[in-house]
Parts: structure tokens; sequence; C-alpha cells
């Protein structure tokens, strides 16, 4: 035989030009490299004779590489074609990847290399299988004895990426009979199975390596089978080859699988951890492969039913038993079994591989037991849709005259009504008013935003100053003066005193009515730019503060954002605190609402609604952060940014409880002003406040949390320079968008507001 050439990479024996329906033999393809001159001329002459089929699609499949790669981009197919060009750099695509020949089916088919190729074709494996995981499981090697069974196994491993060289033995050939379990074509009728296994493997994955044994396994090849590998299948019928398989494994301390197509029964025997593990679990004592040579099968029955538990076998197939040489040949399998054993086999070699099942044992995954009747399993039908209830008006604003002095309680209570319509995190309301000679103070109750988020009580205090900012407006409304002070007393955030003043302006009234109309607005628009009156007045009244409005209005900016938020709202479902403190926000319909966010203002989908409920989960969101994955949980946030005009960062002089206070002000006057130029406020303040916690101390994160928010925090920095002296107090986003279907509720005053 000439030597291949160039380029030609020939399976160690069996190479066939042109496939022979009469050779029997023939299991391994010829690999030809695409970029390769001699090997693409052979395969032109191949393709040429007319004798092979040719099976094409390279751009296909560079076309799903790259979507696989980018699944958040939804790619035309003239934009795809553009950028499989622009992958292949000038390359011609029939020049790309190999072209792999099988001479048994007579056909020719050009893949991608063979990284490539398994990386696409491994790709649906995520997150079930991490990238990591994968690698690992790839290098795997597996010796099969036995191919009924074994078969199903080895096509499931091959299919999952489950090692890249196997070993098959078996000396049996395909019969009719076979085919009640085995998925093979009838033209490989008496070919042998281990043979048309290999083929089959070869027709998954052309860059496997299999090693053949179709003499079966002996004492003298047991060496061949089973050196170097890392785990054997062991499903042959020969009972002295079971033990002999067993002893060779346990010497070379290879974990041991066995699934007996029977109540989907799989024996583990991990030889690997325990080295003198007895065999079979030690139900079948000091028995071993030299006692049975010889033995009738009638003669098995008995070590059959101690190896497979004559008590916990199925009935029918106990019942078999006893007609074995009679009725029956051999012993009964069906394809549901099989197919499941293989499923069943590959699964716990996985998970062994993995580090995730690490014990000896005997497990059952008996469809029989669970497809009963009275077995049926729903999840509730969802309830029925709720209207969300509206946040009651606030009462009218009276006109005081000097005369009016001192308020009223009834004036106290419009006062507070307006105050506690100020915004606040996860809608948690934390103040406490209490009217006293003539002082209307607010302290901070802390019982309601015991929160990481509220890093040194930061938020809460944003949320006192905006409540601060409230009654200042609509005091002036009524025709008085607020005068304020910020921590007149260590637990008193600020205290109001009021006097008579001109009466209020048209203006002044509509500015107090501005407060009632105020919201969180979650709708999403289209990305259009910021009407510049508008941004030019929010800008004006943050400076005026002595602060100052930062927007982000460009593609790339938004674009640069929208990942930061992205990653800080996985972030926020992988931290096991801060994933129990935002389920704890979460009111669903039916329950009481004036607290925390009434999820249908959170503006979902239907099918984000539902993931939102799916990762309240805490053992998946766990599993999660353990595979790397959740990369999908920042899909509302890219979303969010996409349809936003621009994102903005107040940022206010001091760090300390009253510049928060005084910077809750400003933040009011700016989301008011944005409310009345038409444009829809949502904040997304949640990462500043974890950066407080991280740059003091870090106190409540773990290690995995810190590492994150550094990452995090130095996109964000490059988005938005640091202030020396000030603080981002609070992050936005602005849209022009329809008004909300839902907004947050009130407490009723009663509830927040004390006479003494």
């Amino acid at each position: 035989m000439n030597p291949a050439p160039d380029g030609v990479r020939e399976r160690p024996a069996h190479r066939t030009a042109v496939a022979d329906t009469t050779d029997r033999t023939s299991w391994q393809p010829v690999l030809y490299e695409a970029g390769d001159d001699a090997a693409f001329g052979a395969v032109q002459a191949l393709a040429q004779s007319g004798r092979c089929q040719v099976a094409n699609t390279i751009e296909a499949q560079l076309g799903e590489l790259l979507e696989t790669r980018r699944p958040e981009r939804d790619y035309g197919p003239e934009e795809l074609r553009h950028a499989v060009a622009a992958f292949l750099a000038g390359v011609p695509a029939e020049r790309f990847g190999t072209f792999v020949h099988y001479p048994w089916s007579a056909r020719l088919v050009q893949v991608l290399p063979c990284t490539l190729y398994r990386e696409v074709r491994t790709s649906r494996n995520r997150n079930k299988i991490t990238t990591a995981e994968q690698q690992r499981l790839l290098g795997l090697k597996v010796a099969i004895a036995g191919l009924s069974v074994g078969r199903a196994t080895a096509t499931t491993l091959a299919l999952e990426g489950i090692g890249t060289e196997f070993r098959l033995a078996d000396f049996d050939t395909l019969s009719l009979s076979n085919m009640n379990r085995l998925r093979t074509p009838v033209h490989d009728l008496g070919v042998n199975k281990a043979v048309s296994c290999a083929r089959e493997l070869y027709e998954i994955d052309p860059y496997l390596t299999v090693h053949l044994m179709p003499r079966g396994v002996r004492p003298a090849n047991l060496g061949e089978l089973l050196d170097g590998v890392d785990f054997l299948f062991e499903e042959c019928d020969d009972m002295a080859m079971k033990f002999r398989l067993r002893e060779g494994a346990r010497e070379r301390r290879l974990p041991v699988l066995m699934e007996t197509s029977d109540r989907g029964m799989i024996d583990i025997e991990r030889f690997d951890r325990e080295p003198q593990r007895p065999l079979f679990h030690g139900l079948v004592a000091d028995l071993r492969a030299q006692n049975l040579a010889g033995l009738t099968t009638e003669q098995k029955v008995p070590i059959v039913l101690r190896i497979l538990g004559a008590s916990t076998m199925s009935k029918r197939f106990a019942a078999s038993l006893v007609d074995v040489d009679t009725t029956l040949c051999t012993w009964p399998q069906l394809a549901s079994a099989v197919a499941l054993g293989g499923a069943l086999n590959a699964a716990a070699a996985r998970r062994i591989a993995l580090g995730q099942l690490t014990q000896s044992g005997r497990f059952h995954a008996d469809v029989e037991d669970v497809l009963v009747d009275g077995g049926e399993a729903f999840e509730r039908a969802p309830a029925a849709a709720v209207t969300p209830a509206e946040p009651a008006p606030l009462p009218s604003l009276p006109a005081l005259a000097a005369t009016s002095l001192p308020l009223t309680t009834d004036a106290v209570r419009v006062l507070v009504a307006y105050a506690a319509a100020a915004p606040s995190g996860g809608n948690c309301q934390p103040w406490s008013f209490t009217f006293s000679k003539d002082v209307l103070r607010c302290r901070h109750d802390a019982t309601r935003s015991r929160s990481l988020l509220d890093h040194g009580h930061r938020a809460s205090h944003l949320a006192l100053g905006a409540a601060a900012e409230n009654v200042a407006i609509a005091a002036r409304a009524m025709g008085l003066t607020a005068t304020l002070c910020v921590f007149p007393e260590p637990d008193v955030a600020w205290s109001a005193t009021f006097a008579p003043a001109a009466a209020a302006t048209d203006v002044e009234r509509e500015a107090a009515a501005w407060i009632g109309r105020r919201c969180t607005n979650r709708r999403l628009g289209e990305r259009r730019p910021l009407p510049e009156a508008a941004a030019e007045a929010l800008h004006a009244l943050a400076r005026a503060a002595g602060s100052e409005l930062r927007l982000l209005d460009a593609a790339e900016e938004l674009d640069a954002i929208a990942g930061v938020l992205a990653a800080g709202d996985r972030l926020r479902f992988l931290s096991p605190t801060l994933h129990r403190e935002l389920y704890a926000e979460l009111r669903w319909p039916g329950q009481d609402a004036h607290t925390g966010l009434d999820v249908r203002t959170l503006e979902l989908t239907a099918g984000d609604l539902e993931g939102v409920r799916l990762t309240g989960d805490t053992v998946l969101v766990r599993q999660l952060r353990e595979i790397e994955a959740g990369q999908g949980l920042g899909r509302m946030a890219r979303r969010a940014i996409a349809a936003s005009s621009a994102v903005g960062v107040l940022t206010c002089p001091g760090h300390d409880a009253a510049a928060y206070v005084h910077a809750g002000r400003t933040l009011q006057r700016v989301w008011l002003a944005a409310n009345r130029h038409g444009l829809a406020l949502q904040p997304w303040t949640p990462l500043l406040y974890l950066f407080n916690r991280l740059a003091e101390g870090a106190v409540g994160l773990d290690a995995w949390e810190v590492a994150e928010l550094r990452t995090l925090h130095t996109g964000y920095r490059q988005l938005v320079a640091e202030r020396h002296g000030a603080s981002d107090v609070m992050l936005f986003r602005l849209a022009v968008a329809e008004p909300p279907t839902a907004r947050s509720l009130r407490l009723p005053v009663d509830a927040v507001l004390h006479f003494a």
C-alpha cells in the first residue's frame, strides 16, 4: 500500500477508498486536512469519482459556531454570511477544516477542525456541564465489555462528550433478535457488534480514538482492554468474565459500572477508592472467576439471583429466569431498558469523573415505580390575574393662613402623607414621624430597612431626605415655610418647623401635585436622544444644590454600563444574602404590598416573571454560582438599558449621614423634574451601596462577592470617574416610555405618624 499523502490522517487499519457492501469489517474513517494541497486533491478525486455521496455544510457549521459564541446577538442571514467570511479571513470555505470519508457508507463529509467541531457539538451541554467540566470529561478513556447496554452507553458517552478514547470488546455479531433493543441498520446484520458500534461512534465524532477487540475479552488480552483507562463498563453476559473483569479492575484500581436492564438498576464499584472492596458488594462471598468455568446457564441462575437480589429484581425478570433454556434462549431485554441503562451509565460516569459521586453502591431508577396510576405530578395552575391596587391619591393641600398655626392634626396628616410618598429602596419606607410641640420629627425606622445594601444606612438616609423635600414642597403649596434642620438630635434625621408665608403660586401648587404623580417607571421604550430641555433642567437642579449629575447617553457608554449593571444583577442573584433579601422584598399577587415591591411594578414579560419565580430557588442559584453560570440573570438589565435614553449618576458632596439626607432632597427635585418632562425614571442603585461596603471593609461579603465587586468597580469607574470628597448617591436610567402599569403602595399615615 502506498503511504498516505501529507494531510491525510489514516486510521491504523481498514482504509477503503470506496465502500464495499460486502465488506463486513471496515469501521475506520479516513480524514483529509482541507488545507493540505495533496489531501485536498485526493478529496476532489474521490468526490468526482461518483462513488460516494458528498455532504458539505461547512458554512452552516461556521455560522452555528459564531451564533453559539454570541448567543445574545440575533444574526440575520446576510449578517451571518459576512461574519463567516470575516472568520475565514480569506480562506475558501472548502479549504477549511477536515474532510471525512466513511468507507462503509460511501459518504464524504466536510466538518470543522476538531476543537471547533467539539465546541459546537457540545454547546447545548452548557450549563448542565460547564466548559471546564467538559474539558475534563473529554480527556477520559473508557473500556466497554459487552455491546448491548454497552452500545447504548458508548453512544450516550460520545454524544455527551464524555471520553475521546473508547475500547470496545464483543465477540458476537449482530442478529435480527438484537434489533429489539439495538439501534443498528438492517444491513449491519452479521457484522461484529464492536465494528458496528465503532462505526456509530465515528459518525458522531470522527476525531475519536476507538480500539476494537472483535474477538471479545479473554484472560490473555485483559490488559489490552483495561490498562490506562479511567472507567470500565461491564455489560457482558459471560458470568465468569464478569468476575474476571472485576478482578482485573480491582488490581488496576478502576471504577466499574454495570447497568442491569432491570428496574433501572446500576451497580457502581469504586475499586479506585476501595482497592480491597469485595466483588459485587460482597453478595457473592468469596466466589472467583475460576469457580464459574463450565457452569451451565441453569447452574448460573442462583449466582445471578445473588448478584441482582432475588427480592429486588422485577417480577417479570425473575419469572423469565425460570424459562431460560426452555422457552427463552437468554435473559430478556427491552429497548427502553437498554436506552435507560446507557443514560444511567453515562450520567454516573460523568458524576464520578467530576467528583460528584464518590461512593460505591446500588441505585435504582425504576420507571415502573414512577409511571403508575395515581403517580401524576403537576405544578399548580397559575392563579388568576389580580388587578394591582393603585396607591390612594394624596389628599388635597389646604391653603393655610397665619391664623391656622399651630398646625392641626389634619394638616400634619396631610404633610406626612406627602412625605411618605417619597421613594425608598425596595419600597421599605424606613421612616417614622412624630409631631410634638409644633415640630415634625422624622426618624429612621431601622426595623424596615435591615439590608446588606443599606450600608451605613445610606440608602435609608437618602429616602429620609427625599421625604424632607416633599414636606418642604407641600408646606409651600399650603402657604407655609418649612424650616428643616438635619440631625438636630442624635436619633432624629431631620425636623421641620413651620411659619406662615405668602400665598402659594400656581407653580408651587403644581410642583406639590407632582409629588403624587412621581413614580418608578420600569416600562421599556425605545432608545432615543434625551430631550435637550430635560437634560439641561436636570443638570441645573443638581448644580443649584451643589451636586453634579452625569448623564451617560452615547451608545458606547450605554452599552458599557449595561454590561456593568447586568453583572451586578447576576451578583445580586448569586449572593446568598442578597438573594434572600431580594426575594423578601417581592410581593406576589394576593400578598399585602403596602411595603415591598409588587412584582407587577417590575413590568416583566410573562417569561421573565416565570424566570423570577424559578430563580427564587436557592438550590438553583447556588448551582449557577458553583458552575460559574447565570449570565442570563443580567438579561433584564441589558434589555432595560437598550431601551433607555440615558443613564444618570447623581453625585453629591460628602459621605456622612447628613450628606445623604441633603442628597435625598436633591434627588427628589431631580426625580420630580424628570417626571414633569415626560421621562420614565428607574433607580438602579444596589451596586453603589455595595461599592461603599467594599471600600469600607467588605463586611458581610464573601471572597467571591468581593472579587466580583472589585472587577465591577473597575468597569464602573472607567465610565464614571470618582469625585474627591463626593458620593455617587443614585444611579438611574431615563427613558421615554408609557406610564407604568402598576405603582408601589404606601403604608397608611397612621402606621408611620405619632402625636406626642
